[in-house]
């Protein structure tokens, strides 16, 4: 029978994220996997910018990406926040407990 561990976590993330080298194999995998062919997309894209000139599919092209960028950068900024936020409450609690 399996646990209510096992249940509320079928792929066992938490399991592969104990692990040291989980969060660099991540990256690697999702770099090569998606990120990679999304560089490689875009980089043909601005050769032929270059090249060709734009179009009107392209201006909507690169507000597109830089809407996608601009989301990227405030999850980052999210992220780097909350875990600010979380180790400065997680430091006063420690100092109200001694």
């Amino acid at each position: 029978m399996k646990s209510d561990q096992e249940d509320m976590d079928p792929l066992r993330l938490k399991e592969w994220f104990a692990k040291p080298y989980s969060v660099t194999v991540t990256t690697i995998l999702l770099f090569f996997l998606v990120l990679y062919r999304t560089w490689l997309y875009i980089v043909n894209w601005l050769e032929s910018v270059l090249v060709n000139g734009l179009t009107s599919g392209d201006v909507t092209f690169i507000k597109a990406l830089t809407f996608i960028l601009v989301l990227l950068i405030a999850n980052m900024v999210y992220m780097v926040l909350s875990k600010q936020v979380g180790l400065l409450r997680t430091v006063e609690d420690q100092e109200k407990k001694l």
